[in-house]
């Protein structure tokens, strides 16, 4: 089985914390903008006060990577079009972006875009499992310089690989992913005396019970010399080698002092008894619930349209779900625990280095969810671990949706706009069908007596 579910590139997310505008790419920011005001993509008015009529102004949606995509099922772009305007379409996979050239999805060039329905009637076949990545770029252009297109959003409709597992995706190839990728703890280590005078240090030779997994050297002083640690003599470090190289030797019989970041091991207790200390620092979650679940109302539906055929899919609203977390923490020494706490604050007031705030992405949807510190860390009432310094934390992962309920297939409402003045044809009957682009119904469709 797998789940079909809609990507919103909505130009404006308020109750996100970001700021979209910063994921969007522009082609010519003095012709084309996200306007602040409106929250469109549109052509910047000039100093003439009349719009640009170049072919190949473009902006490009924030590049998505839903780990659960299989394929791409629909494009839809909303906006106003006024006479005289279009806009024209290609997908980027991630590296490219490309457009169907009658044959296949072929990488563009300048003057390569498709209309919405090209796209959509050749989206079946546009390779997004590689990559595991998509983007909508859109091309607005304008013959008459006294308007321009405006795109307020765009829906794309995909199908995952499988169904997907919401707790397990959120909880597991999210959160604790993100945490164990992000969590870095500075650690000081001062070195024995060198036996003979060297350029560089191999920290395979100081392996010892407490071993670290280093990833980075960030400063190396020659603590003998200079005990206040203020020449920095570090050249390069490569941690495939774990071989740290100085800009100057230090002598014979001077001790070294390192400034290291290392990894923190994030773990899953998947036992009440769990005591095995594995490796130091860790981070251990072991403690979840859901604080708060409801449905969301009904207007948090989703649907989308496939214009030229009017087919449309629907989602039914999510269901809303807030977990409560607890974490243990375990370093060997009363700094590093100090060191760990402020990295963790960190993470939860800045956020990911991926991200632009304090959100953790689902790794299956590419969604955003808040999370938020809730209680520092604590030390326990007595130690458990000997020497082993400890503390518990909790955390709050805010609003996350899970579509439990199936997508549903259905067809657009068609809306009519009707001016009749007078019985005897002498005026005619304007009427217009949604996503129709000129007026397709006569009269003769549409008697009125």
């Amino acid at each position: 089985m797998s789940d079909r579910l809609i990507t919103e590139e909505i130009f404006w997310e308020p109750h996100q914390g970001f700021d979209v505008r910063g994921e969007t790419v522009i082609s010519d920011d003095t012709k084309i903008r996200l306007d602040a005001k409106d929250f469109q993509i549109k052509l910047k008015l000039q100093s003439d006060f009349r719009y640009p009529t170049d072919a190949d102004l473009h902006a490009r949606s924030r590049t998505y990577n839903p780990g659960a995509v299989a394929k791409l099922l629909i494009v839809q772009v909303n906006g106003t079009f006024p006479t005289g305007t279009s806009v024209g379409l290609r997908l980027f996979d991630g590296t490219d972006e490309r457009y169907w050239d009658g044959g296949a999805w072929a990488v563009a060039g300048a003057s390569d875009w498709n209309t919405e329905a090209e796209v959509n009637a050749n989206l079946a076949s546009f390779d997004v499992e590689t990559s595991r990545q998509f983007a909508v770029v859109l091309n607005l252009v304008t013959t008459d310089d006294k308007v321009t297109p405006e795109v307020e959003s765009v829906f794309v409709l995909w199908e995952s690989e499988r169904e997907i597992d919401w707790a397990d995706d959120l909880l597991v190839d999210s959160l604790v992913a993100t945490l164990q990728a992000e969590l870095r703890l500075p650690v000081d280590q001062a070195l024995p005396p060198l036996p003979s005078a060297s350029a560089s240090i191999d920290l395979d030779d100081y392996r010892g019970e407490d071993d670290l997994t280093v990833l980075d050297v960030t400063a190396v002083y020659d603590y003998t010399a200079d005990p206040g640690r203020r020449v920095n003599l570090l050249s390069s470090y490569d941690s495939g080698t774990r071989v740290v190289t100085l800009t100057a030797p230090i002598p014979q019989g001077n001790k070294p002092y390192l400034r290291t970041e290392v990894d923190v091991h994030v773990a899953w207790d998947t036992s009440r008894d769990f005591s095995e200390l594995g490796k130091l620092p860790q981070v251990v979650v072991s403690g979840v619930e859901s604080a708060r679940s409801s449905p969301w109302p009904d207007w948090a539906k989703q649907g989308i349209v496939r214009k030229d055929t009017y087919e449309a899919v629907e989602l039914p609203a999510p269901y809303r779900v807030t977990y409560d977390l607890t974490a243990t923490a375990r370093t060997l020494r009363t700094r590093d625990m100090t060191r760990l706490h402020g990295r963790v604050l960190r993470l939860f007031l800045r956020g990911p280095s991926s991200e632009v705030g304090p959100f953790i992405r689902s790794a299956a949807t590419d969604r955003r969810y808040r999370i938020l510190l809730r209680d520092e860390f604590r030390k326990p009432a007595s130690r458990q671990l000997g020497d082993v310094e400890e503390s518990t934390f909790s955390f709050e992962l805010r609003d996350a949706a899970f579509n439990l309920r199936a997508s549903e297939d259905t067809f657009a409402v068609q809306r009519f706009v009707m001016t009749i003045a007078r019985i005897d044809g002498a005026e005619a009957v304007k009427a217009e069908k949604l996503g129709a682009p000129t007026p397709t119904t006569t009269p003769e469709q549409i008697l009125v007596t």
